[in-house]
């Protein structure tokens, strides 16, 4: 007798072999897309930072602050940086209306030289989020 077909045994092996392969699939979907999350908040900190040499730029009588706390808000609403979508919760934002929740950067100016008219800046990006802040705010 020529029986066609699969065993029962042969259909679990394929259905266990399937359910391992979509396992480490998905679990690999789910690491880039968490990686691309992370990678997005660094370019947004990037960019704030790039927001603020700007803004500085055009705004030199600041220059002179020691420590100056400049808003996202402030610099999207004058077109330095574009709108900071929460890769997360893609309907919130990182730059609000709201100061407490906004985020910022922190830019102190040193002299050279107390006689000195050169400064050098250091910036301090403190990128908040619903699921992201930033090391150190």
């Amino acid at each position: 007798m020529n029986n066609k077909g699969f065993t029962m045994v042969e259909l679990l092996a394929v259905i266990a072999l399937l359910s391992i392969i979509s396992g480490t699939a998905i679990l690999a979907v789910t690491r880039y897309v968490s990686n691309a999350q992370k990678k997005t908040y660094k370019n947004y900190e990037s960019n704030l930072k790039g927001g603020a040499v700007n803004y500085l730029t055009a705004h030199t009588e600041l220059a002179t602050s020691t420590n100056l706390k400049i808003y996202a808000n402030d610099l999207l609403k004058e077109g330095y940086i574009d709108t900071l979508t929460d890769p997360i919760n893609k309907g919130k934002t990182c730059n609000n209306n709201n100061k407490s929740k906004d985020s910022y950067i922190i830019v102190t100016g040193k002299r050279e030289t107390p006689t000195s008219y050169n400064l050098t800046f250091t910036y301090k990006v403190c990128l908040i989020c619903d699921s992201y802040k930033s090391k150190g705010c």
